[in-house]
């Protein structure tokens, strides 16, 4: 952005850490430092993701006693994760080394999720919950510093998730395969500027508005061509006829091929109706969301021409991302390590297994 200071970003240092205090202690030096140009600061924090680990005093908060398997670590995650078929294959198989998981250790005999006991699924969500208070003082620590550095009137504080995570509510586990609403609801916090306190916009807005947004309130140029629209008018609480029948995109990373099975979905939204799509089978469920927030009674029996309607705004998607080029960049050496140590370089994965946070 032309005439800003030069923009800091911070990330944690991989997943199962705890806490990301380097990565706050950065942020709030930075803003110490005086600049007479607008800035642009980026946080990423990874506490609140598996491995679900806390310090012992955020665990105290939420971890009761437990007996039982260690479900909380990723390769434990995947563990779950693996298709039936899949596992039934390793049995026959014997020794071949796409039957082991991230540890090493055969797959054949691992834990199914039906298995679970109720007590074994609620220590899991406890752990996740701990980490979520962890993540909450590291945020605080934060916006505490941006209080004493910056001029409330003239700064913007955006809080948001690129996920959220499943824990049974359909029948897996992490956040890559489906797109319900437990991984596609997350929270987009703003504070600051003129915009009133207290306000709730009910508007199904999506992650790729970002962007556009803060270009337009920091008045800056490069927002042509983006698939996102600015958020800036319903944050004022004005209405905006851009969001009228818009249609709403997910989609997990990628197939993960026979280990994991074929349930990987994409999924449009648009109006009261969401349609999901199995990418492998082509086959399709629909939801009415005002009144089944939890998708839990497909209704793409008694509305064939809205999951018509819906499944070929998906294959318009998807036909328009195909036809664009990939960019192709060189990454520095650095930067290529702390992509590798979160997971998001497929290149470094095992041919049969994503990384452990890939499954992201």
């Amino acid at each position: 952005m032309n005439g800003f200071h030069p923009p800091l970003s911070v990330s944690g240092g991989g997943p199962g850490v705890a806490p990301n205090t380097l990565g706050t202690d950065q942020a709030r030096s930075w803003l110490t430092r005086p600049s007479p140009r607008p800035r642009f600061l980026f946080v990423h924090y990874i506490d609140a993701h598996s491995d679900y680990v806390a310090l012992p005093e955020h665990e105290a908060r939420f971890v009761g006693p437990y007996r039982g398997p260690v479900l909380w670590t990723t390769n434990a995650l995947f563990r779950l994760r693996v298709s039936d078929a899949f596992l039934e294959s390793c049995r026959a198989l014997g020794g071949d080394p796409r039957c082991l998981d991230h540890a090493g250790e055969s797959l054949v005999g691992a834990l199914r999720p039906r298995d679970l006991t109720p007590a074994a699924l609620q220590h899991m969500i406890d752990r996740y919950d701990a980490g979520i208070h962890q993540l909450d003082r590291e945020v605080a620590r934060l916006f505490e510093a941006i209080e004493l550095a910056a001029d409330p009137e003239r700064t913007l504080v955006l809080v948001t998730s690129d996920h959220g995570e499943e824990f049974m509510e359909h029948g897996s586990f992490f956040h890559a395969a489906t797109q319900y609403q437990e991984v596609l609801r997350v929270p987009l916090l703003v504070r600051g500027m003129d915009f009133a306190p207290g306000r709730r916009v009910s508007t199904p807005v999506s992650l790729v508005d970002l962007m556009p947004t803060l270009l337009e309130l920091g008045r800056a140029r490069g927002g042509e061509g983006l698939d996102g629209r600015s958020l800036v008018a319903l944050m004022r609480g004005q209405e905006d006829s851009d969001f009228e029948g818009r249609a709403l995109f997910s989609e997990a990373p990628g197939e993960y091929g026979e280990v994991l099975g074929p349930r990987n979905f994409v999924a449009v939204r648009q109006g009261g109706f969401k349609l999901h799509r199995e990418r492998s089978s082509g086959r399709h469920e629909l939801y009415r969301l005002e009144r089944d927030p939890g998708e839990a009674t497909d209704v793409a029996d008694q509305h064939p021409e809205v999951a018509e309607r819906l499944s070929r705004l998906l294959d318009r998607h998807h036909e328009a991302g195909s036809q664009g080029e990939a960019i192709r960049i060189e990454l520095e050496e650095a930067d290529r390590r702390a992509l590798e140590a979160l997971g998001y370089l497929e290149e470094s994965a095992p041919p049969a297994q994503p990384p452990a946070d890939e499954l992201r």
